[in-house]
Parts: C-alpha cells; sequence; structure tokens
C-alpha cells in the first residue's frame, strides 16, 4: 500500500513539474515572439522616421534600441488587454525618459 501511495506522488509531483516547466516555456515564447515582432516594426518605424529625417534637412536618430523597447513595451500592453489612455500616457512617459537619457549621453560624449 505504501509503495501504491509513494508511486502515485511520485507520479503527481512529475506532472506537476511537467506542467510548470510547459508554462514557463510558453511564458518565454511569448516573450520572444513579441521581441522578435517589436523588432521588425521598430525596424520600419525607425527607418521611416530617418528618411523623413533626412527629408526635413537631416539630423540625428536614436538608436533602434529605443523604437524596439517602445514597440516591444507597445506589444507587451496591447497582449495584456489593457491599452487605455494612461497605459498610452504611461508608454509616452517611459519613451521621453528614455530619449532624455539618450540625449544626455550624447552629450556628454560631444562635450557639450
Amino acid at each position: 500500500m505504501n509503495a501504491a501511495l509513494y508511486a502515485l506522488g511520485g507520479a503527481l509531483i512529475g506532472a506537476i513539474a511537467s506542467i510548470g516547466a510547459i508554462l514557463i516555456q510558453q511564458k518565454f515564447q511569448h516573450k520572444r515572439e513579441i521581441l522578435k515582432i517589436a523588432a521588425e516594426v521598430a525596424r520600419e518605424d525607425w527607418t521611416n522616421r530617418s528618411r523623413a529625417l533626412d527629408a526635413w534637412g537631416g539630423g540625428e536618430m536614436p538608436p533602434v534600441s529605443v523604437f524596439i523597447h517602445y514597440h516591444f513595451r507597445v506589444l507587451e500592453e496591447l497582449s495584456k488587454g489593457d491599452f487605455s489612455e494612461n497605459t498610452i500616457r504611461r508608454l509616452s512617459d517611459e519613451q521621453d525618459e528614455i530619449l532624455r537619457a539618450y540625449g544626455k549621453r550624447r552629450n556628454m560624449r560631444s562635450g557639450a
């Protein structure tokens, strides 16, 4: 009887561990997919903005990683199903903070 209970317990532990591993794997797969989409969208966004900037006489663009981060955060919020006015405002504030940090770093490098 004890052996049967131990076998049942072992089977339950194995099943729970397998389910846990599958859930963790799905979560990371989901993030990878979002990042892949964000990188594609960001590349197009960066290219279009760069062309527009050139048409207006040139200027310096932030690195594409800034755009990837923004689009990743947008897609992350969309996948949660919460894309309200507050979410848009929060994401815009995050993006502005990153752009300010980029500008400060660029100014430090140029000695300004």
